[in-house]
């Protein structure tokens, strides 16, 4: 523990598992090649390689446009990508 009753890990989380699990969680097929987190699944339509930058997680999108998204919301990134490839738009209401 440290000084603030926090306890210490000394096993750093990988970015990329963390992000593959996530995935796991909604049922979508992945796998991992490399550095890279391969998405394959028909539900979305066609393949999304993501990579990690040591900041951040990097795609490109359907359209050719270069995404990333933020390793402390994760679940906002697996729900990104799902709605880019899969072509569901949630509206705002």
């Amino acid at each position: 523990m440290d000084g603030y009753g926090q306890l210490q890990t000394t096993k750093r989380l990988n970015p990329m598992q963390l992000l593959s699990d996530a995935f796991g969680q909604r049922r979508i097929l992945r796998y991992i090649e490399g550095n890279n987190l391969i998405v394959n699944d028909p539900y979305l339509r066609q393949k999304v390689e993501i990579s990690w930058s040591g900041r951040g997680y990097r795609w490109t999108s359907p359209g050719g446009d270069l995404c990333s998204g933020d390793p402390g919301h994760v679940a906002d990134v697996v729900h990104q990508i799902i709605r880019q490839y899969a072509g569901i738009y949630l509206e705002d209401r």
